[in-house]
Parts: structure tokens; C-alpha cells; sequence
């Protein structure tokens, strides 16, 4: 499963296969090295939203699914022109597939700064924080679960000696 299709990927490149036409079984790169280019894209976008703590792979009736789609094809694209890359570019000079590399990079990542839940992706287990319990027993019950999880704050940690509590005039005394 993919977001994009050859013939979306094929958009990007009418220099390579002809405007109007598709990739083939005998177009350089042809159909299946196109298809393959597809799939890497859709496993990069993937993994790049699943760390963002997005389910994955993206319903087709969620608003972005269109952008996921030109951003597939986009990727496939700047692998077609590097397949098809002449080395004919000056010092300074970059290939259409670098280009694009670079615009789906900075598609991607801008992408990835956006709230996608309020586009219709769904977010991964949105987890529960815990503060302590309700009742010393159930703190109790808490702390002696094994799958229990440290907590990375103590109480006091952050008290710096010689400042005055709260409700005292009483000066705190050194932390051991």
C-alpha cells in the first residue's frame, strides 16, 4: 500500500516519460523500480509521523492524505532523475532529483510541525501521567507494581538550601 501511483510520481517527470504518459514495463526507470521508489517514500513518511506519535498509515478520508500523496510521489520523482542523472552538473550546480529531494525533505519536516490529529490523523495511545494516588494505600499498590515505571522527580529535588519554607520563617536546612 502506498499514498501515491506511478502515474502520480510520472507528474513530476514529463522530460523522463513523455507529457501524458505513463511509466511502462520499457521506461527507464520502468513501472516496478517507480513502484519500489513508492513504497521507500511511504516507509520514510511513516516512520517519520509514527515518531510524532501518529498511527500510521494515514486513512485516506483524513485532509492531509492529500499532501501525504504529493509528497510520495514527490520522493519517488527525485529517485527517477536520480536514476536518470547526467553527470554533466557544474560545482555549484544541484540535479532536478536533488531538488526535489530537497522539497520533500522540507515539505516533510514542515509537516511535521502541524497538530495532523485536527487533520484526521490518529494519534498513538495518548498515555496517562500519574502524580502519586489518592490514598496512601493506593500510592502504596502503585509503588509495588513491578512494571511500575520511576518516577524522574522527588519530592524536594529542586529546594535550594538556605531558602525560607513556605508558611515558616524558618530557614530549609541542607538537603542530604
Amino acid at each position: 500500500m502506498t499514498y501515491a501511483s506511478a502515474s502520480d510520481a510520472g507528474l513530476f517527470c514529463p522530460e523522463i516519460i513523455g507529457s501524458g504518459q505513463e511509466f511502462s514495463d520499457t521506461s527507464e526507470p520502468n513501472r516496478a523500480q517507480v513502484e519500489g521508489f513508492l513504497v521507500q517514500g511511504y516507509a520514510l513518511i511513516n516512520t517519520r509521523l509514527a515518531g510524532r506519535g501518529y498511527n500510521t498509515p494515514v486513512l485516506s478520508s483524513a485532509t492531509v492524505y492529500g499532501a501525504l500523496t504529493s509528497l510520495e510521489a514527490l520522493y519517488a520523482a527525485a529517485n527517477v532523475h536520480f536514476a536518470r542523472m547526467s553527470s554533466r552538473l557544474g560545482p555549484q550546480e544541484i540535479g532536478k532529483g536533488q531538488a526535489f529531494m530537497q522539497e520533500f525533505t522540507r515539505r516533510l519536516d514542515e509537516l511535521l510541525k502541524l497538530d495532523l490529529s485536527r487533520a484526521g490523523v490518529s494519534v498513538i495511545g495518548t498515555g496517562k501521567l500519574y502524580a502519586g494516588g489518592i490514598s496512601k494505600s493506593d500510592k502504596d499498590t502503585r509503588e509495588a507494581d513491578t512494571d511500575r515505571v520511576d518516577p524522574r522527580f522527588q519530592r524536594d529535588q529542586f529546594r535550594m538550601s538556605g531558602t525560607a519554607l513556605p508558611g515558616s520563617n524558618a530557614q530549609d536546612e541542607e538537603i542530604d
